[in-house]
């Protein structure tokens, strides 16, 4: 009778451990089950919205965040974007391009192929209030469509002649304002800043051509402000006016169409420059 009783107790024990042990195998074997169809990059859910933090400027060090294969790599705002190895052209189509008439040849006289957001007269201004953009059928603002079509890998901005006769104090509040709203909508995607390039002599002293009195000196003036403006809002600057430009730092009559536009020529010379000067941000953020 004995025997019995401790038969069915080690029965009883061995099944409540076979049990603790299915228990505890079910709650491991869910956890790994968890983690197999976690599919979504740590790096895709969170690079976007990560806070870069401040890079040590005396030792210029890249800062490596190993969570989410991240660098965080210090980056001189004040300085043009070097000369690197050609993207491919195919890289633009998912670059949002915004200026005026002159960003509007780029497109028309060369193969590139951006996301188009570009008008002729084109300024700052129209950012938030000219509906010139098409998509769907509907007429939106370049503010409205950056929303709309979220799904872009850069900004490039080419836009100031038309600027040129307001006061510079006017031309750096408009286009912080628009800076920090495309700032909103692209988060850690780079933004491209053009600096203003220059108009010939004869079209600067024409009445016909040049009914509003623009000037190269006050390009040189505005150009200043973009690249403040790039420091403040880590914007990346290009500066290809001296591939047009004389010693004088005037446009090249040779390079131009009718004094502020350039040849055919000169606009694929241009897409070359854009190709060749192109900062490598996957994995890295600039701090």
């Amino acid at each position: 009778m004995k025997h019995g009783i401790l038969i069915s107790i080690l029965v009883i024990c061995v099944s409540i451990s076979a049990g603790v042990f299915l228990l505890l195998n079910i709650d491991i074997s869910s956890n790994f089950e968890d983690v197999s169809h976690n599919t979504q990059s740590p790096l895709s859910a969170r690079a976007r919205t990560y806070q870069p933090v401040q890079a040590d400027g005396a030792s210029n060090n890249i800062i490596e965040d190993p969570e989410i294969g991240i660098l965080y790599v210090p980056y001189d705002y004040t300085a043009p974007v070097a000369e690197g190895e050609p993207a491919d052209l195919s890289y633009f189509k998912r670059c949002v391009f915004i200026g005026d008439s002159r960003m509007l040849g780029l497109v028309r006289y060369t193969d590139v192929d951006p996301i188009n957001y570009c008008s002729e007269g084109f300024s700052v201004v129209e950012y938030d209030n000219k509906k010139f953009v098409k998509i769907d059928g509907g007429n939106f603002t370049v503010k409205e469509a950056l929303r709309k079509n979220n799904e872009f890998d850069a900004v490039y901005i080419a836009t100031g002649i038309n600027e040129l006769g307001w006061t510079k104090d006017k031309f750096s509040d408009k286009y912080r304002e628009m800076i920090a709203d495309i700032k909103s909508v692209a988060g850690q995607r780079p933004i491209y800043i053009q600096l203003i390039m220059p108009v010939t002599t004869g079209f600067e002293t024409s009445k016909i051509m040049n009914p509003f009195k623009l000037k190269n000196s006050s390009v040189e003036v505005f150009n200043e402000v973009l690249k403040e403006i790039a420091v403040d809002y880590k914007a990346f600057f290009l500066d290809c006016a001296y591939m047009f430009a004389l010693d004088d730092k005037t446009l090249d009559p040779a390079k131009s169409t009718d004094g502020a536009h350039l040849t055919k020529e000169a606009y694929k010379q241009q897409l070359d420059f854009y190709k060749t000067h192109v900062v490598i941000t996957k994995n890295r953020v600039f701090v």
